[in-house]
């Protein structure tokens, strides 16, 4: 066996222990009902080292989740936490819908705007525009 394929299975060999590593769980159903004793952030900045009350331990990623992401959590959590947070989900409602409406607007306003700037190099488009309508039920 050359150096190359010996460092090779070497590395193959020590990443299979790191992965069994006693106490080290990849499933975040494992976690359920542990407690967290120690974070330990790690040094790359990617995330941290999860170490829980009975010595097994985890590693989580940096806590940076797209804003899609944190509501899509909220929402997924809102049976659980609604009894005990109903301002905030009352809140979280009226913003939602308060996004949605200025979307809306704004998607309007897009469109009126793009049939105004476009009325004079293309003559047939208030034509097409009333055609359109007219078909509208």
């Amino acid at each position: 066996m050359s150096s190359s394929e010996e460092k090779w299975a070497a590395n193959e060999e020590k990443t299979a222990f790191i992965k069994s590593f006693p106490g080290f769980f990849l499933s975040w159903s494992e976690c359920l009902g542990k407690k967290i004793k120690k974070v330990v952030p790690l040094k790359d900045g990617a995330g941290a080292a999860l170490m829980m009350e009975d010595g097994s331990f985890t590693m989580a990623p940096k806590i940076d989740p797209i804003i899609h992401q944190i509501l899509e959590g909220i929402q997924s959590l809102r049976p659980e936490l609604e009894p005990r947070l109903p301002e905030a989900y009352r809140q979280l409602d009226e913003k939602v819908a308060m996004d949605k409406e200025m979307t809306r607007k704004a998607r309007l306003e897009k469109i009126l705007g793009a049939i105004q700037n476009n009325m004079a190099e293309i003559p047939e488009l208030k034509e097409e525009v009333t055609k359109l309508i007219r078909r509208l039920p």
